[in-house]
């Protein structure tokens, strides 16, 4: 039982680290479109194995401007990756490197749930950025304006307040009352 729980805790982004490499969730919405995240791979997959290393990984930070400028693994090989990390390190394996990106440089095996995060992220920050093209085109509207304005006050994740849907913030999407209000009246004028 001990070994399944180290195996857990290899995936577990250390706090001193998560809070320079992923944003903050009172972040505003503003913010969180300016935060650099790492783009989704277009490349070819290599075989999984060739993810694990058996060098260890460094133990200090100096790796980590490779993380938001370095493409993320195909969303299906990050799956695989996941799922393959506890026999990969039963069999040896210390650390993870980029193979997708041609990169010599090991990382801790957390690495695999940045990649997870930051995919994540990338389809959240796509939304956000949807949602802002939308009230810029439609800004001569008051009701847009003001919205667009409200991005910088809004925090880009938790809960909505003061709206009918208590759905995750950026999981609103047209259906929801507070786009409906917003298109509604950008179409009344």
């Amino acid at each position: 039982m001990a070994n399944a729980k180290g195996s857990d805790d290899i995936l577990v982004i250390p706090a001193s680290v998560q809070s320079l490499i992923l944003p903050d969730q009172n972040m505003s919405i503003s913010s969180f479109l300016q935060f650099r995240l790492p783009s989704a791979s277009i490349t070819t997959t290599p075989p999984l194995r060739k993810y694990f290393s058996t060098d260890c990984p460094p133990k200090d930070t100096s790796y980590l401007h490779y993380l938001h400028v370095q493409p993320l693994p195909q969303l299906a090989v990050l799956q695989q990756l996941l799922h393959e990390v506890q026999h990969a390190r039963s069999a040896g394996s210390w650390s993870v490197v980029y193979v997708h990106a041609d990169i010599d440089q090991s990382f801790p095996f957390w690495i695999l749930t940045f990649w997870h995060q930051a995919s994540t992220l990338l389809n959240t920050q796509n939304k956000w950025q949807q949602a802002e093209a939308f009230l810029t085109k439609h800004k001569p509207n008051p009701v847009a304006s003001a919205f667009h304005v409200a991005l910088s006050g809004l925090c880009w994740s938790g809960s909505t307040r003061g709206f009918c849907d208590w759905s995750p913030i950026h999981e609103l999407g047209p259906e929801s009352s507070l786009w409906r209000l917003i298109w509604c009246s950008c179409s009344e004028h």
